[in-house]
């Protein structure tokens, strides 16, 4: 399920049919156009979101990235001791920036006119909540703003999250603007092409539409749970699957070949058809004791399962 409006660039267009009545092809051609972007972000949903927390409001741009980085900085802070030619390092915290490049291109003078009003809310977001806006004297909350880029960058899948299972499969991520990564905009670049060959709309005298705007964000993260290794249990991170969700704890579970003997100058199994891996996942049955994936498929394809794990033919 998508949450945003679906991308149209004949969004804000208007027509005069009146004046077109004589002129079959221009009406045939104003109807039928479509832009193939708008279709892509739609329906594959591959789109940046900016949530800002005070307005709850959401600006979302299609995915035409120019720029993506993240940078991960670990501060430490050197005490030099008499007698010591290395400092003593103290651990502060790591931080954590990305820098991000959008280019916002216009199909339409429509278009060029909704990236406008996109790019104008995204600066506004920029701006504290004032106790009273038109003193501006006190600041009662900061403009603080989700970001999200796909399943790149958003919050981390937990244990909470129970349409997620941990698994390959079940990997996967939404359009949901509230499930990105807590922030701030630490500086909005915007760059409307007036200086180069890119050219603009002329809407009317003295209006012109840019035919494309590139912005370039510098976002430093606030993560939102404590991050680090559980000193009772070394080999747990209270965040196992930060920053990007991805579980690989059933690697093991599942490693190629797992109590499989190869049989004597027999070549190691080829890639295989998916007729073939349906086939070995059906040999599964013909064992006693489970089987996993990779066992069944050495079966079909002629090696023998180790028997000294308990599987052994009926």
């Amino acid at each position: 399920m998508a949450f945003f409006n679906s991308f149209d660039a004949d969004k804000y267009e208007t027509y005069d049919w009146a004046d077109d009545v004589e002129d079959l092809g221009t009406i045939f051609r104003r109807v039928a156009y479509s832009d193939g972007s708008d279709a892509y972000a739609n329906f594959a949903e591959t789109v940046v979101s900016f949530l800002h927390l005070p307005s709850q409001k959401s600006i979302f741009f299609k995915a035409f990235i120019s720029q993506f980085t993240e940078q991960y900085n670990s501060n430490w802070v050197p005490e030099h001791v008499f007698g010591r030619s290395d400092a003593i390092q103290m651990f502060k915290g790591t931080t954590r920036n990305i820098t991000l490049g959008i280019k916002i291109p216009a199909a339409t003078a429509g278009e060029a006119y909704e990236n406008l009003g996109k790019v104008q809310g995204l600066t506004q977001f920029l701006y504290p909540t004032y106790a009273k806006v038109d003193q501006a004297q006190t600041i009662s909350q900061s403009p603080l703003v989700r970001l999200k880029i796909m399943n790149l960058i958003r919050q981390a899948p937990t244990a909470a999250d129970d349409w997620w299972d941990g698994t390959y499969e079940a990997y996967s991520s939404t359009s949901d603007p509230t499930r990105g990564l807590l922030g701030v905009i630490k500086n909005l670049n915007v760059d409307h092409h007036l200086a180069d060959d890119t050219g603009v709309v002329e809407k009317q005298a003295n209006t012109v539409l840019p035919k494309l705007i590139t912005i370039n964000i510098s976002f430093d993260v606030i993560h939102e749970h404590p991050l680090g290794w559980d000193e009772n249990d070394p080999s747990s991170f209270s965040e196992k699957h930060f920053p990007y969700g991805v579980n690989l704890n059933d690697a093991d579970e599942n490693a190629p070949y797992q109590n499989i003997v190869p049989i004597p100058n027999a070549s190691p199994p080829p890639q295989v058809s998916d007729q073939v891996r349906a086939d070995a996942v059906a040999a599964a049955a013909v064992y006693e004791g489970p089987l996993t994936y990779y066992e069944a498929l050495a079966v079909e394809l002629g090696f023998e399962v180790d028997t000294s794990t308990g599987q052994t033919p009926k």
